[in-house]
């Protein structure tokens, strides 16, 4: 008698239909599009998002301007694929900037405590008693206008939010009894914070 077959393990395709629903799933398709849109933008543009003519000024939706053209007769079309690859790529810098900064930040702080985890406790009151607008005025004003600057004035931003959120969680993982075994085992701090405390909180 052959033993009974465990049950298969689900599908990733079925997962993300389980668990976004119809509806979230078109939203996912979408935002695939766009993405790819935005990466394979030289491919998919038809024309030079830069490139004008007089000619084309004010032109309406037709067979060489799909959305149009601007005052200048530049592509609509082309011009929102190309900036599509701006407004992905400030979120995703200021999400990995954030990332890198701020888990740091907050294992260092739930690990050590004390006047350590008081500092950087400190420093994030510090930023969120700034107010939005100023912050965003002073990075502009240091760096000018651009990407970089607001990238740098919404990662400052998004770093106490995130980092609290890691630390919370760090702290009480930081007191839980296999913390205290790999400490006993010699295992280094790091290798307790990253490999063990980090993974059990993401």
């Amino acid at each position: 008698m052959n033993p009974p077959k465990s049950p298969s393990k689900p599908s990733l395709w079925r997962r993300l239909n389980k668990a976004l629903g119809r509806s979230g799933m078109l939203s996912l398709a979408f935002l695939v599009v766009v993405l790819l849109a935005a990466v394979l933008a030289p491919l998919v543009a038809p024309a030079d998002p830069n490139q004008s003519s007089l000619l084309d000024a004010y032109a309406g939706p037709s067979g060489a301007h799909l959305l149009g053209a601007d005052g200048i007769g530049r592509d609509l079309f082309s011009r929102l694929i190309y900036g599509a690859r701006t407004s992905l790529l400030g979120p995703a810098l200021v999400v990995g900037v954030s990332l890198l900064i701020g888990i740091p930040l907050a294992l260092l702080a739930s690990w050590y405590g004390g006047w350590v985890d008081g500092v950087v406790a400190r420093v994030f009151d510090l930023v969120y008693a700034l107010p939005g607008l100023l912050l965003a005025v002073l990075t502009v004003a240091l760096f000018g206008p651009g990407l970089t600057p607001a990238v740098v004035a919404l990662s400052i931003a998004y770093i106490p939010f995130l980092a609290r959120i890691v630390r919370a969680a760090a702290r009480q993982q930081r007191v839980s009894p296999y913390v205290d075994a790999l400490a006993v085992q010699g295992f280094g701090v790091l290798r307790i914070t990253v490999r063990h405390i980090l993974r059990n909180i993401t």
